[in-house]
Order: structure tokens, then C-alpha cells, then sequence
């Protein structure tokens, strides 16, 4: 998988979490009971899958989703590679650290 492939395929994951987000917000209104929706198999499907098509065996597409929140949460030290800090703001910056590997 190339990096345009790589990129266009998180911007749909993107844009389809973006939609759950959405009907898990309109049942909440209809029903403030309402514990939540979330697909989160679909979600995990994808990421499984782009990580083997890239070759991410450091699950680092979990981390720049889930733990860096789609990359806004990067800093300058959050990734460092024999000592160096590695831009990971960006989908193209993960797709290059993970191809540095």
C-alpha cells in the first residue's frame, strides 16, 4: 500500500468515526439515558488491516489514532527513533515513521 492508498483510507476511518460520533450524540438526545453507540469493530477492522498492508508491527496507527487523537495530540518528543525525535503530527508523518522501521 502506498501513501496516498495509506492516507485516503484513515480519512475515510476518519470521517466515518466523525459519523458514529454524530448518531451517538443524536440518541443521546433523544434519550439522556442513553449509555452510547460506538462500532468500534469496524474501527479496529480497519486499523487491523491498514497495520498489515503498511507493515505497522508497532502498532503505531493505534497510538496516532487513539492515544495522540488523530495526531492533534503529537508533540515534538512524542516519537523518538535511535534518540531522535520523529514528526508524527501528520498522516503522512505516520506513514513515513512507519516505513522507517
Amino acid at each position: 500500500m502506498n501513501k496516498k492508498q495509506f492516507i485516503t483510507v484513515l480519512k475515510e476511518l476518519k470521517e466515518l468515526e466523525k459519523k458514529i460520533g454524530d448518531v451517538d450524540l443524536a440518541l443521546k438526545k433523544l434519550s439522556p439515558e442513553f449509555n452510547g453507540f460506538y462500532l468500534d469493530g469496524v474501527s479496529f477492522l480497519i486499523v487491523n488491516t491498514l497495520a498489515i498492508a503498511v507493515g505497522d508491527k508497532d502498532k503505531w496507527i493505534d497510538y496516532w489514532i487513539w492515544e495522540l487523537d488523530w495526531g492533534k495530540n503529537a508533540k515534538k518528543d512524542s516519537v523518538q527513533v535511535q534518540g531522535n525525535p520523529v514528526p508524527i503530527k501528520t498522516m503522512s508523518d505516520l506513514y513515513n515513521l512507519i516505513k522507517m522501521k
